[in-house]
């Protein structure tokens, strides 16, 4: 943590004790969330708020920030409940910072509230006095009903994918590696990742058909209005499925329809902070194609009626904490994907993982 980031963080807990708030926690630990919040604060009985604090010292925030933030709000969510009032601080360095592009702008959208600060000038306690303020008067009321419907529908398929994970052997088979004192970040050392996606998408040849570097779109750009796309491997089909490079919105639906599957392979990166971004940036690109706009009202983002078939062939161990040592499979899980050993995706017939073809 940064000097910076530290005062911010000690002024908002002086505010906090000076108002007399009802109760709040610095430095939480909500054990379903890996990223936890920097204050959990009840300003009175029946509200519960989250502050997180997140510093830039680029001249914007990239996606791969964003899509971390994202993932650290819907784990938040999902642990303490829709309701819960999220506010994101953003402090950053530059004065040429762009306080305005697509990823605030997504960000904005998601998060119930964001605050911009510049470090470099005297702003910092007006703006964090009007945040007390604002968590204050935080109201259920104030959100929008699809707002509301959204947080619903994501707790759903939350359970929906949990309660798949007692199914997927490799969670126990990497439960097993950790117990036998194997190193928690092995690797194989005959298997990279350009490897395993060539030997994967030969497998694949010989029974569907493989599409290599697919790109699809996501839900990004409902927020934004232009279509963003997450790029995958490859993805299969029973057969021909006609459509270049690109799954955009209108495609996505047939294409899941005729059993289309779509693999990311992960290589785990031995850097506890590198890999966590791995992780929270995978389960954003499960989430974000979970859903569909509702032709019927284009305001409305409902869950598709058939899951993405999302598989995630994995170089190496992967395992959590000590305390937890299945936490980052579960997380993976619950966004929607199905993990493996490579060699899981290269022997159905011994009853490895059938995509749903």
């Amino acid at each position: 943590m940064s000097q910076q980031k530290g005062e911010i963080i000690n002024q908002i807990q002086r505010i906090l004790e000076q108002r007399r708030v009802h109760s709040y926690l610095a430095k939480p630990v909500i054990p379903e969330v890996l990223f936890n919040p920097d204050f959990l604060v009840v300003p009175s009985l029946g509200k519960l708020v989250t502050i997180k604090v997140q510093e830039i010292k680029q001249p914007q925030i990239g996606w791969t920030t964003t899509l971390a933030l994202l993932e650290d709000l819907f784990e938040i969510k999902m642990a303490t409940g829709g309701s819960t009032f999220c506010v994101l601080i953003i402090l950053f360095h530059s004065p040429q910072f762009a306080l305005v592009n697509d990823a605030v702008r997504l960000l904005s959208a998601l998060y119930d509230q964001i605050v911009q600060i510049d470090v470099t000038n005297g702003e910092i306690a007006s703006k964090l006095e009007g945040l007390f303020f604002d968590i204050i008067a935080a109201d259920e009321d104030t959100r929008s009903r699809q707002s509301r419907d959204f947080w619903n529908r994501e707790a759903a398929l939350r359970h929906e994918n949990y309660d798949r994970i007692s199914k997927i052997s490799y969670v126990e088979s990497m439960l097993e590696n950790v117990q036998k004192g194997q190193a928690q970040h092995q690797k194989q050392q005959d298997f990279r990742r350009t490897t395993v996606i060539n030997l994967l998408m030969d497998y694949m040849k010989q029974r569907w058909v493989v599409h290599p570097n697919i790109k699809v779109e996501n839900i990004k750009g409902y927020y934004l209005g232009q279509p963003y796309y997450f790029k995958f491997d490859f993805a299969s089909t029973p057969s021909e499925f006609l459509y270049g490079d690109c799954l955009d919105r209108s495609l996505l639906g047939d294409f899941i329809e005729q059993g289309g599957a779509l693999f990311k392979v992960l290589e785990v990166n031995p850097s506890p902070s590198v890999q966590k971004d791995q992780l929270r940036r995978l389960a954003m690109y499960a989430r974000f194609i979970s859903y569909r706009i509702e032709d019927a009202n284009e305001q409305l983002l409902v869950p598709r009626t058939r899951p993405v078939s999302l598989f995630l062939p994995i170089i190496g161990v992967l395992s959590g904490p000590d305390f937890a040592p299945s936490r980052y499979l579960e997380m993976l899980i619950s966004a929607g994907w199905t993990p493996g050993r490579p060699e899981d995706f290269m022997a159905f017939e011994e009853g490895g993982y059938e995509p749903e073809l």
